[in-house]
């Protein structure tokens, strides 16, 4: 990741990456410890999958830190048509927004 935002353009010495945490909590704490509160208001990205984006937003917000929101994926494909028989493909989805909401319902409620 820290060689492809590089080689985007962005100076090495513009760039802080948390590389620690086990979860998005995690993530959200060790990157305040990371940039202090000298770098607290500064300008801030937080680059994660359009589906984790909504959970990963609230956590960093309970630590004091707000960051624009960069998705990475919007996971738009296929027929958009209106259908009462869901696909195997949206089946395959599933766990994954399982997943973020119940994410979203802990960190709510927990922190």
């Amino acid at each position: 990741m820290r060689r492809y935002i590089i080689s985007l353009g962005v100076k090495p010495e513009d760039l802080i990456l948390e590389t620690k945490a086990n979860n998005t909590h995690e993530n959200a704490t060790f990157t305040l410890q990371l940039i202090g509160d000298s770098l607290r208001t500064q300008p801030t990205l937080l680059i994660t999958s359009a589906i984790h984006m909504k959970r990963s937003m609230l956590a960093f917000r309970q630590v004091g830190l707000n960051p624009d929101p960069w998705v990475t994926d919007t996971q738009l494909e296929g027929d958009k048509r209106f259908t009462i028989i869901p696909s195997v493909a949206t089946l395959t989805k599933w766990p994954a927004l399982l997943h973020e909401w119940i994410g979203y319902l802990a960190y709510n409620s927990r922190y």
